[in-house]
């Protein structure tokens, strides 16, 4: 899945780059487990940076991958991952989204930028809603969007106050009307109507929390949407807000 346009976008948002200049150079999401926490030694990491350089040891040299956990180049290299702590230190990572990390076991988006000879730097957000949640449902299909101001309108213009009514007209928009704003990744679920008409019951299925749909509902937010079918064949949706 192309999400390199999205957080770009998703960086602007959150004034995560330095430099306008900077570029992307590579980006992942990874979910950060028990394991992960734990060093080769099994001494219990304290610090978020060691916990993230970890889970790329885990998922490159040692193939203890996680459910959700996606695959990089710049952190197959160990040289790379040695140098993860100062590249962070370089970043503008919030201390809210580092401590999550230490606390608990979150799902990450790792953006590696390019900013010169020496300045390369690394920048962590955090979805509040992580894969492992799911239980033994198998992720279906996952996309990236920005719930813009109008997708916080229904077609005759009235205001929308249900974060998942507001995710439905963010996929009419993108599928029906082909309104779609600037890093919003498609899907295969939600271009079947049906299936957006039955929005808001997949989402009452799910564990996204209160804390997301509310954040929906008040600002314009990038989002991870995730679908999920269970081993009964019925379906779910969980919703991340990005940090």
């Amino acid at each position: 899945m192309k999400r390199t346009v999205f957080l770009l976008l998703l960086n602007s948002l959150l004034g995560a780059m330095s430099s306008s200049a900077d570029n992307l150079r590579e980006s992942y999401i990874a979910v950060l487990s028990e394991r992960d926490h734990f060093n080769s030694r099994g001494e219990r990491l304290t610090n978020a940076a060691a916990i993230i350089r970890q889970d790329r040891a885990n998922y490159h040299r040692l193939g203890k991958r996680d459910a959700g956990d996606e695959g990089d180049r710049f952190f197959a290299d160990a040289n790379n991952r040695e140098a993860l702590e100062n590249l962070i230190k370089r970043g503008t990572s919030s201390k809210d989204a580092l401590r999550a990390i230490i606390q608990g076991t979150p799902t990450i988006v790792v953006s590696v930028f390019e900013a010169g000879e020496g300045h390369d730097y690394v920048n962590v957000s955090v979805l509040d809603v992580g894969v492992e949640q799911a239980g033994d449902a198998e992720l279906v299909e996952s996309y990236m969007a920005v719930l813009s101001e109008r997708d916080h309108l229904n077609s005759r213009g009235e205001r929308l106050t249900d974060a998942a009514a507001i995710i439905r007209q963010d996929r009419a928009n993108y599928h029906k009307l082909r309104k779609r704003d600037p890093g919003d990744e498609g899907d295969g679920y939600f271009a079947d109507a049906n299936n957006r008409e039955a929005l808001e019951n997949l989402i009452k299925g799910g564990s996204s929390t209160k804390a997301a749909l509310r954040a929906i509902t008040k600002g314009t937010p990038a989002v991870l949407v995730q679908i999920f079918r269970t081993p009964a064949g019925t379906y779910f949706v969980n919703v991340s807000v990005m940090d």
